[in-house]
């Protein structure tokens, strides 16, 4: 209906950032960021996505098998001219010219994949009768188009492209609009479901559940069994040739009350299959999607055999605003997990303020906890302990565990032991007039477990909000830096927590301490020293003394950025910055002054926004938190520096189990791999320690097919800490990553 790509589009005007990857090595990318709504199709040749985005009419593709999994592409857009309407619901993939294709009302769309990648508009004889749901034929090289009253028409696509209408028998069944359709290309069935019809009696678009299939041979309708979901329209139709059936993903329901002028939707979240020729056709369920959401692109990926749902956004419920996901899921049909999208996942979590983010190099995970959340569209608000973690190279975001109810709390992770830490921060209950409550209560969670415990006993450091906490790893220690009281007050403590006791100790400091705000801290492990961001711009240094521990500001150079996040770059000892515009920056350490440089220029926005550093895979993770009232979800962009150490780690048929860690983990001899060669393909294993420095190398060719278990490092004495092992054979890399103890 008009109606549900009108509020697309306000909403993609409204809550989306800019899309495009910047050029250049320190290009600012949004990963998981697919158009919120449009439609999706499978490239075979290629192996990656294409998606079509209704609003903007843009297309954008994405590669699964890519290792950051974060980048998207965008084509660009050809500017409005083929129909909103008409467009957003159909594009195709013309295998044989190698282009995509996508039918207007009145004019055709191709992008021709092979070249300069511009849209071209040919001219095309006649007209389509309707335009609604549009399938692609490849057996008869035409796209075929089904009209809200049952009438078809197709679309040869030899020169000159041409529409004429197809002699349907009996083709007024009560076929409605806004239908799914999707073409059994080995039987030559077309199948169509559900859409909407308007009763004016009611004022109201009424739903159907009807089913309905055509034989291309025949060109004769008959009835199937009537869909078992709630969702009656705006639903993803896909055909699973594997399985030979019909999914249907999701879909909306509801009607316009002609009293208030609102939409009441739902969204259904349930995913059915049908085999359209069986000899008794019925809907079974198959999954369900980790949430409620419609519109979104969904895609069947062939070769890890799972289905992929890009974005989506939940259907407005009167005055309660619609809320709008970016990330992937991916739902995997072959395994354990076929009846899951992922373990516990929850897609990406809400957006929230003071949440904070922390970077698990071990697994290469980001931690989203707590913020403060919108309850409803009432003003309605209470802050959260539960942690979201997100799993690269899968693109998912998951449950993991729950700390305490906070915003602006300090966190910290010591990758050696496995865990990570959570101090302070402020609580909010969601009781009208509550007052907040500053905390100064510890959360230490297993990585490994997700197990969380209160620990610690004893003397505790004040309660605060936005203090920085670092791990010490030549101390062997949590360091507590700064941050504001109940009052607004800032704090210039120290605290020091022992996990060998799990108690708190004020730490004694000489020299001069950051004049500002402490905003942010890190531990650089080059030097043993930590290094704090305050409220005016500068840089200070705590260095570990005699009992005492010295603060050194250090000097400026030139402009000083002001900043919201910092992170430090090991490969290049360096900071990194990152301010509210999404602008990041550089200074080089190792003298006693800073001089900042721009790396990218700012985004025109202003966020929320925590910095991290990946540096196996040697990338500024960028972690966004919005305001609790909006509808957008907590997004992550990626900065890639091009360092390409670790190559591509492959997921295509047999490239994903390529490697895989065997043995204890941690291990203190160094991490022990379970490799598969192939006869005649050359192989090489490799190691790299955090900073993207190969450490390691040995070629396993001669090894021979076959899967074989190799001390990767053998011969050499890693020092603790994480590492990434490669195994190379051919043109494919994967990649595992492992923990080296003493």
């Amino acid at each position: 209906m008009p109606h549900s790509h009108v509020l697309a589009a306000v909403l993609l005007a409204a809550l989306s950032f800019p899309l495009s990857a910047s050029a250049g090595p320190a290009g600012v990318r949004r990963p998981l960021a697919p158009p919120i709504t449009g439609h999706a199709l499978w490239d075979a040749d290629r192996h990656q996505c294409w998606v079509f985005e209704a609003s903007s009419e843009g297309v954008w593709s994405y590669d699964p098998a890519a290792i950051t999994h974060w980048k998207w592409h965008g084509i660009g857009s050809f500017g409005a001219g083929l129909g909103q309407y008409g467009s957003g619901r159909n594009v195709f993939l013309d295998r044989a010219r190698s282009r995509l294709v996508v039918p207007g009302f009145t004019q055709l769309g191709v992008l021709a994949i092979r070249t300069n990648m511009t849209w071209e508009f040919p001219s095309t004889q006649g007209a389509p009768l309707d335009l609604g749901a549009a399938v692609y034929d490849e057996a008869g090289d035409r796209l075929i188009a089904l009209g809200e009253d049952g009438v078809l028409s197709q679309l040869t696509l030899s020169d000159p492209p041409t529409w004429s209408a197809l002699a349907v028998v009996n083709p007024s069944l009560g076929i409605a609009g806004d239908q799914a359709m999707v073409l059994d290309p080995e039987h030559g069935v077309l199948v169509i479901t559900g859409g909407t019809r308007w009763e004016g009696a009611c004022q109201a678009y009424v739903p159907s559940y009807a089913s309905w299939k055509l034989p291309l041979a025949t060109l004769t309708w008959s009835a199937l069994p009537a869909l078992s979901v709630p969702g009656a329209y705006d639903m993803q139709f896909l055909w699973d040739g594997a399985r030979h059936r019909v999914l249907a993903v999701g879909g909306r329901y509801g009607f316009f009350c002609e009293a208030d002028g609102q939409w009441y939707e739902g969204a259904s979240s349930q995913v059915y299959g049908l085999d359209p020729v069986a000899a008794s056709p019925a809907w079974n369920l198959v999954t369900f999607r980790p949430d409620f959401r419609t519109s979104g692109a969904v895609v069947l990926d062939p070769d890890a055999d799972r289905l992929l749902s890009f974005g989506g956004f939940s259907p407005s419920r009167g005055i309660i605003a619609a809320e709008t996901w970016n990330e992937v899921l991916a739902m995997p049909f072959g395994g354990p997990t076929a009846l899951a999208w992922a373990v516990q996942a929850t897609g990406s979590p809400n957006s929230a303020q003071g949440s904070d983010f922390a970077f698990d190099p071990r697994r290469g995970h980001v931690l989203l906890h707590g913020g403060l959340r919108a309850l409803s569209a009432y003003g309605d608000y209470a802050t959260s302990g539960a942690i979201a973690a997100f799993d690269d190279p899968d693109t998912l975001w998951g449950a993991f565990a729950t700390a305490h109810d906070a915003m602006d709390a300090a966190v910290a992770v010591d990758a050696l032991h496995d865990r990570v830490v959570y101090f302070g921060g402020r609580s909010q209950s969601a009781s009208p007039g509550s007052p907040p409550v500053w905390l100064n209560t510890t959360t230490v969670v297993s990585l490994a477990s997700g197990a969380v415990t209160s620990p610690v006993t004893g003397t505790k450091p004040p309660a605060r909000t936005h203090g920085s906490l670092v791990w010490d790893a030549q101390r062997q220690k949590f360091l507590l830096l700064g941050g504001e009281n109940a009052s607004g007050m800032p704090l210039h403590d120290a605290w020091l927590l022992d996990p060998a006791t799990w108690t708190w100790s004020a730490l004694a400091t000489t020299g001069t301490p950051p004049s500002g705000d402490v905003r942010c801290a890190v531990y650089d492990p080059a030097a043993h020293v930590t290094l704090v961001h305050d409220s005016n711009g500068d840089v200070a240094v705590l260095a570990p003394g005699a009992g005492t521990d010295t603060w050194t500001v250090l000097g400026r150079v030139g402009d000083v950025p002001m900043l919201q996040s910092i992170a430090l770059d090991t490969a290049r000892h360096r900071l990194l910055g990152l301010d509210a515009s999404l602008g990041v920056f550089e200074a080089a350490l190792g003298g006693p002054s800073l001089a900042w440089n721009a790396l990218h220029a700012p985004q025109a926005t202003s966020v929320e926004a925590v910095a991290m550093y990946d540096a196996i895979d040697d990338r500024m993770l960028i972690g966004l938190r919005a305001m609790p009232q909006s509808p957008g979800k907590a997004g992550l962009w990626a900065v890639d520096f091009g360092a390409g150490a670790l190559g591509v780690a492959g997921r295509g048929p047999g490239r994903g189990d390529a490697l895989r860690l065997a043995g204890a983990q941690p291990s203190a001899r160094g991490p022990e791999v379970e490799c598969t060669l192939s006869t005649g393909v050359p192989a090489r294993l490799e190691v790299f320690d955090v900073t993207g420095r190969r450490v390691w190398s040995r070629d396993v060719t001669a090894l021979g097919a076959g899967v074989h278990r190799v001390r990767a490092g053998e011969g050499l004495a890693l020092a603790p800490g994480v590492y990434a092992v490669r195994l190379v054979r051919g043109p494919e890399a994967s990649t595992v990553r492992a923990v080296v103890i003493r």
